[in-house]
């Protein structure tokens, strides 16, 4: 697969990682009952032996890519040689956009040089919105290495996504619960045990909802754990910010618009600080805000949102991408025509 016009991968290029899959035991059994389902399909001489066999399986694990559709869900799995050239960060400068099965990788930032150095070029293999113990957790389990990136080493936004609210309402300072500290760092409020106490309690009860709406959301169980985390959770705090996505999904899955306008706002600067300001999710979350707002009539909020959304799916996807061409330049000339209206 060519990367550039001269250079190009092959599969051979890629690492098998064999060593990595024996010791995972999920992988093994994947790999074992793949085994059983090709000698089933395959002749035994055409068959590869099964270190061979191992090795294939591996390079395709690690260098395979979810196909995305327009709303950034999983619909398949897919190798593409070139653009596994790519490393990993938790702040690319790079996003991975699926067009149909064509994938293209669009800049995030503008690149000096005459021809691009891959090797400066870093796309995310994961979802960032998560702290940086569980991404780094993510990627050993599913790619086998130790993320040592910029963002996860900076401890501020560790203290960040795990944050408290601080007591004192007119403090915005994060507050971490670990850390050997009795007041805030921002304001010198007292720290109490019982406060302590509560965000780990809040923080073990989110998680556990969390985890068991992987499948089906429920929009009361959202509502009670944002109830719940009010005043306790700092605003950035990662597991109010998945509460309140979550939440908002539902609502529109409900078709609760109000709701859903008010969990999507609350989202935003979450979004785009942990996900990035030129980051496709962002974007989304943007035109589904604004397509809700056109709905209820909302005619200067929704152009606000579907403008800012059209700024960054320019850059993400280009102006002749499906999701930009039918349905943000639509969704735009709606808007305005919304809000002329609304000075007659």
């Amino acid at each position: 697969g060519y990367y550039t016009d001269k250079c190009y991968r092959r599969f051979w290029d890629l690492m098998p990682h064999e060593e990595d899959i024996k010791k995972d035991e999920k992988r093994m059994e994947h790999f074992q009952s793949l085994t059983v389902v090709l000698r089933s399909l395959i002749d035994e001489a055409a068959m590869p032996g099964n270190q061979e066999l191992l090795r294939i399986f591996g390079k395709m694990c690690i260098n395979s890519f979810n196909i995305l559709d327009d709303e950034m869900n999983s619909i398949g799995t897919g190798m593409y040689l070139g653009a596994s050239i790519m490393d990993h960060s938790c702040r690319p400068n790079a996003v991975a956009i699926f067009d149909g099965c064509n994938l293209n990788v669009r800049l995030l930032e503008d690149y000096h040089g005459a021809e691009i150095d891959f090797s400066k070029i870093f796309i995310s293999y994961i979802d960032l919105l998560n702290p940086t113990d569980v991404r780094r957790d993510m990627l050993r389990k599913r790619y086998y290495f130790e993320c040592g990136c910029e963002r996860c080493r900076d401890e501020q936004e560790l203290k960040l996504m795990n944050g408290a609210a601080c007591a004192n309402g007119q403090c915005d300072e994060p507050i971490s619960m670990t850390a050997r500290q009795d007041r805030c760092p921002g304001c010198s409020t007292a720290i109490k045990q019982t406060e302590r106490d509560k965000f780990r309690e809040i923080s073990a009860f989110t998680m556990t909802q969390l985890e068991q709406m992987k499948d089906v959301t429920y929009l009361d169980i959202c509502q009670l754990c944002l109830s719940k985390q009010e005043k306790v959770f700092h605003p950035f705090n990662v597991w109010y910010l998945k509460t309140l996505d979550l939440a908002f999904e539902s609502a529109i899955e409900m078709e609760k618009w109000e709701d859903a306008i008010d969990y999507g706002s609350r989202l935003k600067d979450g979004f785009k600080r942990f996900n990035g300001a030129f980051h496709p999710l962002y974007a989304l979350l943007l035109l589904k805000l604004g397509k809700i707002e056109i709905y209820l009539k909302h005619g200067k909020e929704a152009l606000m949102n579907v403008n800012e959304s059209e700024k960054i799916l320019r850059i993400t996807h280009g102006e002749e991408h499906d999701l930009y061409k039918k349905q943000l330049i639509p969704l735009l000339c709606q808007a305005a025509t919304e809000y002329e209206q609304m000075d007659k």
